[in-house]
């Protein structure tokens, strides 16, 4: 049990974060993937909830992108 590590979901606010700009996204995602990396992992970079269908599509796309 002392090995196993909690894993963080849904890091990403899909009521803030994805409705802002391309580049925020971006920012968030990033921002992410370093605490994730600091942690040695820990963190599935994941929408906190259900990505609403007027959610601009780029966003969608720039969240998943290089990751």
């Amino acid at each position: 049990k002392d090995s196993i590590r909690p894993f963080i979901f849904g890091s990403v606010s899909v009521t803030s974060t994805m409705y802002k700009s391309k580049e925020d996204v971006r920012k968030e995602r990033q921002r992410m993937c370093r605490i994730s990396e600091e942690q040695n992992g820990g963190v599935v970079i994941a929408p906190s909830s259900t990505i609403m269908p007027d959610t601009p599509v780029e966003n969608i796309m720039q969240l998943y992108s290089k990751i």
